[in-house]
């Protein structure tokens, strides 16, 4: 037997996709027949989220305008001491070791490719120039801050 579709359990199911809630979560917790959730997808336009999100997504999901400039500004600089100084400020918002090792990684494996193309062992990184400046010892600079 199947549950009637009414006006008021319409509304319950576009209540649920628009306070974020899977399709799943909707059926498993709230008791919404699969079909009632179909019809309402098909008939109604209702849009559920996927339970997934994109990378970009998750890099700019709660960021105002002004610090969604700021992140494309990372690391510019052609003075190493102020990418140094950017790499710290960004180190202090991880949350936990593996953000802190990641975002490690990330500083480490750009300032290599800076002094790869500063040696002429690679071209220059795209929207980048070649004045960069990058001392080949970056990682003794991080070895001795830990």
């Amino acid at each position: 037997m199947t549950t009637p579709i009414t006006p008021e359990l319409i509304e319950r199911i576009r209540f649920y996709a628009n306070n974020g809630m899977t399709k799943a979560q909707a059926n498993r917790i709230y008791g919404i027949p699969r079909h009632a959730i179909r019809v309402a997808i098909e008939k109604y336009d209702v849009r559920f989220t996927t339970g997934y999100t994109t990378g970009v997504e998750r890099a700019f999901k709660n960021l105002t305008d002004k610090e969604y400039e700021e992140k494309d500004l990372i690391y510019k600089s052609t003075v190493q001491r102020n990418r140094y100084d950017q790499y710290k400020e960004i180190l202090k918002t991880a949350r936990t070791a593996a953000e802190r090792k990641e975002i490690t990684y990330g500083f480490v494996l750009h300032e290599f490719e800076l002094t790869q193309a500063a040696k002429n062992n690679r071209p220059p990184l795209p929207g980048f120039t070649s004045k960069f400046s990058s001392h080949p010892r970056i990682a003794d600079m991080l070895r001795a801050e830990h």
